[in-house]
Order: structure tokens, then sequence, then C-alpha cells
């Protein structure tokens, strides 16, 4: 919840394209070497980092016809250092969560047949 609006984070196949885009080689699991360096260069990949997590919840939502919020990179810039701080903790959270991934797959008729 930010100004009393509440935002949410999930890494969506366009929010990993975003990401990757950030990452050196493209590659997500760099994303640590994406956002080091110098302050500038680290809180710019950061704010394009929320704002890709943020679109792909919204996205996410909208599709299965609920409104969300979104954090466009323009807003976390507008951010408080602390608050900034904390929301890209968050969406690190989210991501690392979300990275990982979980499926579930039904056996197929075929291979439950064969069984």
């Amino acid at each position: 919840v930010i100004n009393g609006k509440e935002y949410g984070f999930e890494l969506t196949v366009g929010a990993s394209i975003q990401i990757a885009k950030l990452c050196p080689n493209g590659d997500l699991s760099r994303i640590a070497e994406a956002v080091g360096g110098e302050y500038g260069q680290q809180a710019d990949t950061m704010a394009k980092f929320v704002e890709a997590l943020s679109n792909g919840y919204a996205a996410a939502e909208e599709f299965e016809g609920r409104k969300a919020n979104r954090l466009s990179y323009e807003s976390v810039l507008t951010l408080s250092p602390s608050v900034f701080s904390d929301v890209c903790a968050e969406a690190f959270n989210v991501f690392g969560t979300d990275v990982k991934g979980e499926i579930e797959v039904e056996p197929s008729k075929k291979a439950v047949e064969e069984g």
C-alpha cells in the first residue's frame, strides 16, 4: 500500500521480457548484476524492475476481469528513499518466489492408461 492505494507484483511472461532487457545478456538469473553499480544507475534499473512486476500483476488481474493499480516508472521515481527501498525489497521477494514457480501437471490420459 502506497499513499492509500494497493499495488501488487507478479512475474508474468510480459514482465520477464521487460526485466530480461535490464539483465546482462538478457539472462534473468543475472538481475543482481543489473542492479549493481552506482546509485543513479541502480535506482533507475530498480524503478524499471518495479514497473515491470507491477504491470505484470495489473495485466494478470485485468485478464481475470479485475481492476488493479499500476506503478509506473515515473511514479516509482516520486517515492521517498525509504518507501522506494521497501517497494524494491517486496518486488525482489515476489520475483524470487515467482521465478522458482510451481507447475502442477495432471498426468496425461495416455500415461494413466499405460501406468
